[in-house]
């Protein structure tokens, strides 16, 4: 187990990678992939959206996405806080914005729901396939197997 949690924290501190791009990572190169992760990756996204600095954004995007009127601009109004420059990466990862998303869209139709997610899945879309590419280009199979942190 703290073998599964060292991997996670360098991936997350050293390399810098976001939870999702972790998780699709896992899913993709690891042995055993998410059922072998699946609690260590629990736990330590709980960490994350529990942390103080992660429940300011959470309050501050539900006060912005709070201003609109209509579902689909609730969800544009967020992501263009999160992802005002779409050459650059985005400035909040996806579990806060899931978080965000979940506030929101209590007492919602499915439809609404669905207004409201549709913009912002960008940036999990983003996530998950620039995980592939930091994994390739940064070569971070080779760095876990040197560190002996992880055997494939």
């Amino acid at each position: 187990m703290s073998a599964i949690l060292d991997v996670y924290d360098y991936l997350r501190d050293t390399v810098g990678m976001t939870h999702t791009q972790i998780r699709e990572c896992i899913a993709c190169y690891f042995d055993g992939g998410l059922s072998v992760w699946g609690r260590s990756l629990n736990r330590r996204k709980a960490q994350i959206i529990k942390h103080s600095d992660s429940q300011t954004i959470i309050r501050q995007l539900k006060v912005i996405a709070h201003n609109r009127a209509y579902p689909r601009d609730k969800g544009l109004a967020i992501l263009d806080a999160v992802w005002p420059d779409s050459e650059e990466q985005p400035l909040v990862e996806w579990i806060l914005i899931v978080q965000v998303l979940s506030l929101i869209q209590v007492g919602m139709t499915d439809s609404d729901r669905q207004k409201l997610r549709q913009p912002v899945e960008r940036v999990m879309r983003y996530e998950q396939q620039s995980a592939h590419e930091i994994w390739e280009n940064r070569m971070v199979r080779a760095a876990i197997i040197i560190r002996k942190t992880w055997c494939f």
